[in-house]
């Protein structure tokens, strides 16, 4: 994971948590207390084990008011998270904490996205409930009645502890994993990473070469890096009739200067639609943050850009930045 880029976490499963902690595993044995199976005299136990180890419900059995995570020690007593049997919420809220953490250092903007696609709900709610009388071989097996149930009957399960860890960072980022399509739960977490992308504002004032036009004409170096080759320069990208950057009919975005390069940048400065370049205009998070300048890197239709590539711009810096960017800071 690279320190400056966006972490996403996508758990995708229609059973339950159970993360055990492995100085415990005397729970799966034949051997042991069988205190958390759900037939103390089988010969294995079945997943409703990591249920009654990591689970508890409130209210009526027949659909109960919540459950929530619990540690409980070996002998199924509530305990502290050193003798839980399965890891504690906190052992994976702590190090998810951490990691944002260094990326806060970076980037104070910077989030966490974690999501579930599980078994809850298509509205994302969740429910509880035994199903001792109408399924207790479903009961029997998992220790609790579905979450969700799909349009071929197959069934997934309430994810109680995942919940409570996806609560921690994103709250009710909970996807049904028994609908028929996942569009509407991959869009919605594709929207939320989108969200943290913030658009690439040149962090310095940059000079304006010809101040006799209405916008900003700045002179920049534009630089690639991809981790173990060497660094190349990127070319603007073409420009049209009148300095307009010239568009892709179907992208509607700036085209290559030529048929030789995959890459090239266009530099967005038009902070108050002075001009009719759609192309040129600056975004409302550079402005309000002061920046007279904001790139756009373009890569090549079909043309994946490098995994773990960086960028650089380089430009001639106005003489006097508090006047010509008195909001920069």
């Amino acid at each position: 994971m690279r320190d400056g880029a966006i972490l996403a976490i996508v758990l995708v499963t229609d059973e339950l948590d159970c993360s055990y902690d492995k100085a415990w595993s005397d729970i799966f044995s034949p051997s042991g207390n069988h205190v958390f199976w759900s037939d103390p005299n089988a010969s294995f136990p079945s997943s409703a084990l990591c249920w009654n180890a990591g689970v508890e419900c409130f209210g009526d059995p027949s659909q109960y008011d919540t459950c929530e995570p619990i540690d409980r020690n070996i002998e199924g007593q509530p305990s502290g998270p050193d003798e839980a049997v399965l890891h504690p919420i906190s052992r994976y809220r702590d190090r998810l904490q951490a990691i944002l953490d260094a990326k806060l250092e970076l980037n104070p903007d910077m989030d966490l996205q974690l999501a579930l696609i599980g078994g809850v709900r298509p509205d994302g709610t969740i429910f509880y409930a035994d199903v001792d009388q109408s399924d207790p071989e479903f009961q029997l097996e998992f220790g609790i009645g579905p979450g969700c149930t799909g349009p071929l009957g197959e069934a997934a399960l309430p994810p109680v502890r995942i919940r409570a860890l996806v609560d921690e960072f994103t709250p009710g980022n909970l996807h049904s994993i028994c609908a028929t399509d996942y569009t509407g739960a991959l869009q919605g977490i594709a929207d939320a990473i989108g969200d943290q992308i913030l658009p690439a504002c040149y962090s310095k004032c940059a000079a304006d070469h010809d101040p006799d036009t209405t916008i900003l004409e700045p002179n920049c170096r534009v630089d690639l890096t991809v981790p173990g080759k060497a660094s190349f320069e990127v070319p603007e990208c073409l420009r049209a009739a009148q300095g307009a950057y010239a568009s892709d009919p179907t992208t509607s975005r700036p085209v290559m200067p030529n048929d030789a390069v995959d890459a090239c940048f266009a530099t967005r400065v038009d902070a108050g639609m002075l001009s009719a370049d759609p192309l040129d205009d600056l975004s409302a998070y550079c402005v309000e943050s002061g920046f007279n300048l904001e790139f756009d890197l373009v890569f090549r239709p079909g043309v994946l850009p490098p995994a773990g590539h960086s960028v650089t711009a380089t430009c001639d810096l106005a003489d006097e930045p508090s006047l010509d960017c008195p909001a920069l800071g």
